[in-house]
C-alpha cells in the first residue's frame, strides 16, 4: 500500500475549511456520495473523505488501515482525527446561525412525519425556528420535514430538522427550522 499519510493527515488541513462540509454532512444531512459529486477538485474530495472518516468508530480505521504495518502511522493518523473531533465538535457548538431573537417556550408539542410520532417539550421559539427536548428516542434523522402540533396555538409551517444534541441524562434536544416565518 502506498504511504499517503502526508496527503491525508488531518492535520494538514484548515478546520474551519472542513467545518462547512461536517455541517453539511452531519447538520443537513447530505450524503457522502452527494458531497463527492458536488466536490470541484481532488483537494476538495479528500476534504469530503476526511469527514466521511469521523463518522466511524477507531475500531472500523484501523482495520482500514491494517494494510499499512506501520503502527507509528496509525497512531498519528488516529491521534490527529481525534483532536479534529474534538476541535470540530467545539467549533460546532460555539457557531450560532441564528440571526432571530429566540423567546422561551415551555409547551407539549408533537412532531410527525412517515416514520413516526414524537412528543417533545417546547424549549424556545422564533419566527423561523423552534427548540424541543425530548426523552424519547428519536424515530427521525436530521434533514428530514416534520409537520409540527402545539396544541393551543395555530398551525404551523413544515419544518426540517436540522440538528439534534443528545446528553448523558438521555435527553434529547432538536432545532428545527421553519420553511417560512411563523409571523406574517
Amino acid at each position: 500500500m502506498k504511504n499517503t499519510t502526508s496527503r491525508f493527515c488531518y492535520g494538514n488541513y484548515d478546520v474551519r475549511e472542513l467545518l462547512p462540509i461536517v455541517q453539511k454532512k452531519f447538520v443537513d444531512g447530505i450524503t457522502i456520495v452527494e458531497l463527492l459529486k458536488k466536490a470541484q477538485n481532488d483537494v476538495e474530495k479528500d476534504k469530503v473523505a476526511i469527514v466521511a472518516l469521523l463518522d466511524l468508530d477507531d475500531e472500523t480505521v484501523m482495520h482500514m488501515l491494517s494494510d499499512n504495518n506501520n503502527g507509528n502511522a496509525n497512531f498519528h493518523i488516529l491521534s490527529c482525527r481525534n483532536r479534529l473531533k474534538k476541535t470540530l465538535r467545539h467549533m460546532a457548538m460555539n457557531q450560532n446561525n441564528r440571526t432571530d431573537k429566540r423567546l422561551p417556550l415551555q409547551k407539549k408539542c408533537i412532531l410527525l412525519n412517515q416514520f413516526g410520532l414524537l412528543e417533545t417539550q417546547t424549549v424556545d421559539i422564533s419566527k423561523m425556528g423552534l427548540g424541543v427536548k425530548t426523552d424519547s428516542t428519536l424515530p427521525f434523522k436530521n434533514g428530514c420535514e416534520l409537520t409540527v402540533f402545539l396544541p393551543s396555538l395555530d398551525n404551523f409551517p413544515p419544518a426540517k430538522l436540522v440538528w439534534t444534541k443528545e446528553d448523558f441524562s438521555n435527553t434529547a434536544r432538536l432545532g428545527l427550522k421553519f420553511s417560512t416565518s411563523i409571523i406574517g
